[in-house]
């Protein structure tokens, strides 16, 4: 199997593989070999391009099970250097082929590589994955604080209405000026609920501030309306216990 002089050593060893020779066990592989450069793959044939492909990964894989171990726990900006050169070698590799489908390069020559695929999916090292993974659980406690907050305001709403509609005087019904002023920051708060926003339910709350809106300041309610509101605005807080 003929080399060019201009492939480096991991190149040989995975062309080697690739042709079905024998390979040197992984530890022949020194840190120095792990961690240095790959040639430049422009100008090179596609057995050549393939072995450059396929030794980025077997290296990919190499530094990820050694981090995986502990190898990195006191140098873990050697762990971060040698795999961002890795991911970058491995972006420019792909560079040589036309549509590269890692998938498919993995099954034509039997490798079984999960670490690899990961951290490729990830795009980043695994420390800066896991800082960057902390950060958003930390902003979506925050977000979820901040849901349950406007969840329990909401709540106050649903019982200052509920108050406003029960006080009422069925026969003299109920003044549209002592409720539709609570409509509006009600509706403001559900808005800023997503999992509500569409609902038929808040469509239907919409509908009776639209009524309100329409009607003089001196209309009032009736009873069968306020039967009708208490009933939808039970279900729209239903919808939020639900949904929340």
């Amino acid at each position: 199997f003929f080399l060019s002089d201009s492939i480096c050593a991991e190149q040989q060893v995975a062309l080697a593989a690739m042709a079905g020779a024998a390979v040197p066990s992984e530890d022949v592989l020194s840190k120095e070999l792990v961690l240095n450069d790959i040639l430049d793959h422009h100008g090179l044939d596609d057995h050549a391009k393939q072995a450059n492909m396929y030794a980025t990964l077997r290296q990919l894989e190499f530094i990820e099970n050694a981090n995986a171990i502990g190898v990195f726990n006191d140098t873990p900006e050697v762990y971060e250097k040698a795999c961002d050169e890795k991911l970058r070698q491995y972006r420019m590799a792909t560079d040589g082929f036309r549509d590269f489908d890692l998938e498919k390069f993995l099954r034509e020559y039997d490798l079984q590589l999960d670490a690899v695929v990961k951290r490729i999916a990830a795009g980043m090292n695994a420390n800066k994955q896991y800082e960057q993974d902390q950060r958003q659980k930390e902003m979506d406690r925050h977000k979820d604080k901040g849901m349950l907050g406007l969840a329990v305001e909401i709540g106050q709403q649903i019982v200052s209405l509920h108050d406003a509609i029960t006080m009422a005087d069925d026969a003299v019904g109920l003044p549209v000026t002592d409720i539709l002023p609570e409509f509006a920051p009600f509706l403001r708060n559900l808005d800023k609920f997503p999992s509500v926003a569409r609902s038929a339910e808040l469509a239907k709350i919409r509908q009776w501030e639209t009524i309100m809106k329409n009607m003089a300041s001196t209309d009032v309610l009736t009873a069968t309306q306020m039967q009708e509101i208490t009933h939808d605005i039970d279900k729209m807080s239903m919808e939020v216990q639900r949904q929340g």
